[in-house]
Order: C-alpha cells, then structure tokens, then sequence
C-alpha cells in the first residue's frame, strides 16, 4: 500500500481570488502529489510566477518559488492510501504529463463552462480540478458522480472528507506530513 496526497489550497493570487468569488468555497486549486514531502505537486496553474496567462501542466515543490512568494496559502491536505497497481498506474500517467507538459495548456475556456454548469472536454486542456479527478479516476482511485470537466476543488472535500490530515498554512504543513 502506498500514500499520495490531494490538496485544496488558496493562495491569494488575483486568479484564485476571482475563482473563489464564483464558487463561494474557501478553496480556489487542487493539487496532487505522490510523496509526503510535497516536493512534488503536479496540478494545472501559472508556469511563471509572475505570469498567471502562461499557464498550463505544472510541477510545484512546497519549499519553492512560487509558494515562499504566496507563503500565506491556506490549504487542506488529504491522505488517501491506494495499492500498487493504482500506484503504477497513477506513477504512469503523471509521467506521460510529465514528459509532454509542452502540449498542455490551461483551459480558460472551460473554467468559463464550468461556471454554467456546461461540461465540455477540449483536447490537451485542463484546469486544475479536472486535472487532479481525471489522473484520479484513469487510476482508479476515485469516481465522481459528474462529468470530470464539472468537478471543482469543493468536489474533493465530499470525496475524501474522512482522510483529512491537515488544515492551515500550507509552510506550516511541512511539519505535520
């Protein structure tokens, strides 16, 4: 059996600020990562941290740039135990992002979508949350009673509610996973 963890974060970035306006939850992105250090969160963001338009597939480390610039990120992390067959399988799928992050892009189009309620799948084109349910479920880890292009970071808390391990500045987790 192994751990990966799923995190619902905030950061106070204008994007998130206008994400959170329209959902009315306290969380604006939702990130992955498959080791406890959280050296290693896969998600769909801003690729430079200056720059929220240039956006797409992104690796984030909780002690790199992009959070000590956002240190006051508020998050919520969850621990979800899965085999090894689900295991290699999400390792596997993480790796192919990984290796072609290039042809990825974020899709503004369907966040918009989204907000009606719209789903809508276009090719190499994720936002954060639909990237995290759709690794998940080609994983077989989690199944969600919508289209993956509708799950939003609140979706998360209904799915994994009970494996909440952490609730606060995202800094002061390095302590706690």
């Amino acid at each position: 059996m192994k751990d990966i963890y799923v995190l619902q974060m905030h950061t106070g970035t204008i994007p998130g600020v206008i994400i959170k306006f329209f959902t009315r939850y306290k969380y604006s992105h939702v990130l992955l990562s498959m080791d406890s250090s959280l050296s290693k969160m896969y998600s769909f963001g801003r690729k430079n941290i200056y720059n929220p338009l240039n956006a797409g597939f992104v690796i984030e480390d909780i002690n790199g740039e992009f959070f000590n610039r956002f240190h006051k990120t508020q998050c919520r992390i969850y621990k979800i135990t899965i085999n090894e067959e689900q295991y290699l399988k999400l390792s596997n799928i993480l790796n192919e992002f990984e290796t072609n992050k290039d042809v990825y892009r974020y899709d503004i189009i369907g966040l918009i979508f989204k907000y009606f309620f719209i789903p809508i799948k276009r090719k190499n084109h994720y936002v954060c949350s639909q990237f995290v349910a759709e690794v998940l479920t080609q994983s077989n880890i989690a199944e969600f009673d919508k289209s993956i292009s509708l799950v939003r970071p609140k979706d998360f808390e209904k799915l994994f509610g009970d494996n909440e391990i952490y609730s606060g500045l995202l800094g002061d987790a390095k302590r706690i996973v």
